[in-house]
């Protein structure tokens, strides 16, 4: 059981010519739970507010596992070769990544974003917003976004620094976060949690 959303349930995958007919059962056997269509819209908020990375906007060729905060994912240490191995050898840093996909809450509940906004640290610009949302959750915007420092982007990096996020020529004060602030320790998405 694995959703894109950070909540428990499933993704199904059914072959096209029954997809009609699983999509109305599903209704049928939901309706007396009040299931509701939700669009991408809001299923891209929820993966964003969640910290979930999306191929095309924050894995990208040019982001490695460990910009992207995926490095927990590589085994290294798998017996035998895998396709691609040498290249992450090359590029596993030593210490915390120059380049690394952050989540950003806005301060302030009001302003939206939308992606391709900059981030600045301190008044001076480390970065981009990649993706970003209305997290329903959250009550705020969220966004991913890629930041760069040459001594590494970590929570020390992160932590105690004025984190603005121009939106339209308008600084807006922001969070930096590692994990989501959202379940940070992912409990909602596992059987036993609920």
């Amino acid at each position: 059981r694995v959703t894109y959303v950070g909540e428990l349930g499933w993704e199904l995958i059914v072959p096209t010519e029954f997809a009609v007919g699983v999509y109305e059962a599903l209704h049928e056997a939901g309706r007396e739970f009040g299931l509701l269509d939700a669009g991408y819209y809001a299923l891209d908020a929820l993966r964003i507010e969640k910290g979930f990375r999306a191929w095309g906007r924050e894995l990208t060729p040019d982001i490695d596992p460990w910009q992207a905060g995926l490095g927990f994912a590589v085994a290294m240490d798998k017996p035998g070769d895998f396709i691609g191995r040498d290249a992450l050898v090359e590029t596993k840093p030593s210490a915390a990544p120059a380049r690394r996909i952050v989540l950003f809450t806005l301060d302030d509940a009001e302003p939206m974003l939308w992606g391709g906004e900059l981030i600045l640290r301190d008044g001076k610009p480390v970065g981009e917003i990649r993706s970003a949302a209305y997290g329903h959750t959250l009550g705020r915007s969220v966004a991913l976004g890629l930041i760069e420092n040459e001594a590494g982007v970590d929570a020390a990096f992160l932590t105690g620094r004025r984190f603005e996020i121009d939106l339209a020529g308008v600084r807006h004060a922001a969070t930096a976060h590692l994990r989501s602030p959202y379940d940070p320790k992912s409990e909602r998405g596992k059987a036993d949690a609920v």
